[in-house]
């Protein structure tokens, strides 16, 4: 019977870097995506129905 190494000597080793950047970039999708929302798609759709939005109450 061989014996089995203890966790002390067993070494772990790091995924291939193009799935840690993946990885990277499934979890920062979301906030990019927020960010261009936020700061390149409100403010035009904004511009664009100012009407709509911004009507006189008189």
């Amino acid at each position: 019977m061989v014996p089995r190494p203890s966790h002390a000597e067993e070494t772990i080793k790091p995924p291939p870097r193009c799935k840690q950047w993946l990885i990277s970039l499934i979890a920062a999708y979301p906030l990019i995506t927020l960010t261009l929302t936020m700061y390149v798609v409100m403010p035009v759709a904004t511009r664009l129905f100012r009407r709509c939005l911004f009507r006189p109450t008189a």
